[in-house]
């Protein structure tokens, strides 16, 4: 109203103090201003925001990154049991959106971290396996048991931490589960993944700050008799330039986007509309040096072709027809003669076209026998490695494979490490890995580095030799790798001795006999036996 009678009877009503609008906040709810204007039987729902952990992955986001998952569940189950030769299982157990800090919290020290660069995306991701399940695979590909016991995974190898042998092996299992993570995110992205770095300390694998929003996909993953727990954390600053594919629509839509027989046709009947350089010459007769020496400018040129009305067209550097020259009006113009396009050149039949097309085929087949040779031959490089790079960093040619590594003894060469220096190294890992060491070392040194361990282990290592199964063969490797790595070290280490009372001898000979006889003297006041 004008008179604004209505509006101070309401407040009045209401007990509203006259010119006192700021009381409204408390006499009016937030529920009653946002339901003002709506139908009084809807009812609203009101959410608190969090501006410390806020939400930036909607629900079909989530659920997009769940199939996603399930099919890296699907890969990953299939290639661990080929891998570790035993009966693996992963099924994903829940996807949910969090902050960093709220994930690397609980985890537990020691542990198994990895972070796994998504190329072509700047930010890195992370996988977490609980230690336990972590120790189960260790035991399983150096032969062991995937179970629960005396001479299984017993409950004290959930506190150790991951030496060089353990890095290795996780590592080739984080390298088959990267491959499959790649093919699980095909539909989204082509990415490359690459391992970064292996820790067993949260503290040291910190991919982004504490307060940034990640989305965890937890698995439940069982290995034989062992369960337990592994986490892939996608913190929202690596994903964030494709997040807008993570939706439903998008994903299963993506599939349908090839060219249709259509679009094949229109785009065909554009590329023949295409513009091509071409020109019409005329035929001229031979010019020798001397006359093209002596052109200038009046020169005159004959041109037989002219004046018999011929002319060559060419298309692409390419003489395609000859031309009839007639006369249009003041111009000069060209006929094309009666002629079909199967006689243009550069347009074959189709039998020509398969005889074209054999030497390329043949050509073809000896380059992918070739690449073959190259790929079996960098394979071969690749396994060596790990050698090399001991060589180059040691200065020192490490010790190759015997005859008996044919045999099966891949560890012959252990044999020239210190048993002592072995028996040290094997007893900080783990069980099944020594007992693997031992099984492939020849059985006199092996028999004494057994005897050199700690009383406590040996019963428990004899037990494992005799029992042990079929190894997986990185599980070998990453002995042989660590191994070659400290018979390398144990050469440089290795020095001559210096000094000694023959030493000082030879020296005190070699100087004046005035200097001798003082230092002499003096060496007898304090050390009589040295001067003798």
């Amino acid at each position: 109203m004008a008179n604004g009678k209505p509006e101070k009877d309401k407040k009045q009503a209401e007990g509203i103090p006259d010119g006192d609008e700021s009381a409204v906040i408390g006499v009016y709810s937030a529920r009653d201003i946002i339901s003002c204007g709506k139908p009084s039987g809807r009812k609203i729902k009101v959410k608190r925001y969090n501006f410390k952990r806020p939400d930036k992955f909607s629900k079909d986001q989530i659920r997009t990154v769940s199939v996603m998952h399930e099919i890296f569940c699907r890969l990953a189950t299939v290639s661990l049991s080929a891998r570790l030769k035993t009966c693996c299982h992963i099924r994903i157990s829940c996807v949910d959106q969090m902050t960093y800090e709220e994930f690397a919290g609980p985890c537990t020290n020691p542990a198994v971290f990895c972070v796994v660069n998504m190329d072509p995306l700047k930010g890195s991701t992370l996988f977490h396996m609980d230690n336990s399940l972590a120790q189960a695979m260790i035991q399983v590909a150096s032969g062991g048991q995937a179970s629960a016991g005396e001479r299984g995974v017993t409950p004290e190898m959930d506190s150790r931490t991951l030496s060089d042998i353990d890095s290795g092996i996780i590592e080739s299992l984080f390298l088959r589960l990267t491959g499959d993570l790649r093919e699980a995110w095909a539909p989204v992205l082509e990415m490359r993944p690459q391992i970064g770095q292996i820790d067993d300390n949260p503290q040291m694998v910190q991919i982004v700050p504490p307060t940034e929003m990640i989305i965890l996909v937890t698995f439940d993953c069982t290995i034989g008799e062992i369960r337990g727990k592994m986490n892939f954390c996608i913190p929202f600053l690596t994903i964030e330039p494709i997040i807008h594919k993570l939706f439903a629509q998008y994903w299963y839509s993506s599939g349908k986007r090839g060219i249709t027989s259509a679009q094949l046709k229109k785009n065909l009947e554009w590329t023949t509309k295409l513009a091509t350089a071409s020109s019409v010459f005329y035929n001229t007769d031979r010019v020798s040096l001397a006359e093209l020496a002596g052109l200038k400018k009046g020169s005159l040129i004959p041109i037989p072709g002219m004046k018999e009305g011929k002319a060559v067209f060419e298309c692409g550097g390419r003489e395609v027809l000859e031309l009839i020259v007639v006369k249009s009006g003041h111009h000069d113009a060209f006929m094309v003669p009666e002629k079909t396009n199967d006689d243009l050149p550069g347009l074959e039949t189709p039998s020509e076209q398969e005889a074209a097309s054999a030497p390329i085929a043949q050509l073809e087949k000896k380059l992918s026998e070739a690449l073959q040779k190259i790929e079996t031959r960098i394979s071969e490089l690749s396994a060596k490695q790990t050698e090399y790079a001991d060589q180059a960093f040691f200065e020192q040619p490490v010790a190759g494979i015997s005859a008996e590594q044919a045999e099966g003894l891949p560890l012959q060469f252990a044999s020239a490490l210190d048993r002592d220096q072995l028996a040290r190294v094997f007893s900080l890992e783990h069980p099944q890995v020594t007992a693997l060491a031992l099984s492939c070392m020849d059985p006199v040194p092996a028999g004494d580095v057994l005897g050199r361990l700690p009383e406590s282990m040996r019963p428990d290592i004899a037990m494992r030799i005799a029992g042990i199964g079929s190894p997986a063969s990185f599980a070998t490797e990453s002995i042989i790798h660590a191994l070659r790595r400290l018979l390398a070290a144990s050469h440089t280490s290795e020095s001559k001795p210096a000094g000694g009372a023959k030493h000082l001898a030879a020296m005190l000979a070699s100087i004046g006999r005035k200097e001798e006889n003082e230092l002499m003297d003096i060496i007898r006041k304090e050390n009589k036996p040295l001067a003798e």
